[in-house]
């Protein structure tokens, strides 16, 4: 066999072995791409579990809290009386109150807030809805402090009607409000409100509200 068959055969095997080697790549490739895609198939499914899961809690924790009524701004004294403080304010509000029938609970609830608000815990809604909203609809002020009679929303809850209140204040949304805990928000004046159940629903409202009626 002479030098340059030798050579020949050479080329040849090499060639042999970088498509062996290439075959071989190639489908070890496409085994880790479909076992990349499984992979991210299986993360979904988690990440979509894991939210529906949040939302579950997040809502029965919000339901367990359907007969709460939150109300802030109201100065808080040494020693003092919740139980004639919110008598008083049923009054105030033409709502009349009996403590020992209509209420379950009520004291400050602890918050970071310089005045704790007044959590107070009806036997019922209807008695609860009664009260916040006449309390609403009243709009009193102790001391030069309006009060507001708010729902008892979850950290969830109230961290969205926050930011739901930012784009309000911003001018991006007409308005932002919360009705039996869930928080709602409205584009224009001639939308209708929409439910706030995560950060990604208020996405699309990034545009502002008075940019858009200016177009």
């Amino acid at each position: 066999m002479t030098e340059e068959q030798i050579k020949e055969m050479e080329k040849r095997l090499i060639k042999s072995m970088e498509k062996v080697v290439q075959n071989t790549m190639r489908q070890e490739m496409e085994t880790l791409k479909k076992e990349l895609e499984e992979q991210r198939k299986k993360v979904d499914k988690l990440e979509k579990c894991n939210y529906e899961l949040s939302k579950n809690v997040n809502d029965l924790q919000q339901y367990i809290r359907r007969e709460n009524v939150l109300i802030t701004n109201y100065p808080q004294q040494p020693n003092e009386n919740i139980e004639r403080i919110v008598c008083k304010l049923g009054e105030s509000i033409g709502v009349k109150i009996d403590f020992k029938q209509d209420i379950q609970a009520a004291h400050r609830n602890p918050s970071r807030a310089a005045v704790q608000p007044i959590l107070i815990r009806f036997v019922n809604r209807q008695i609860r809805n009664k009260f916040a909203q006449a309390g609403r609809e009243k709009k009193l002020r102790i001391s030069e402090n309006k009060l507001y009679f708010n729902d008892h929303l979850t950290p969830t809850n109230s961290k969205l009607f926050f930011e739901a209140r930012k784009l309000y204040k911003t001018k991006k949304i007409k308005g932002a409000w919360t009705s039996n805990g869930t928080v709602l928000v409205r584009r224009d004046e001639n939308s209708q409100p929409i439910k706030i159940h995560h950060m990604d629903d208020l996405k699309p409202f990034q545009v502002s509200y008075s940019a858009a009626i200016s177009t």
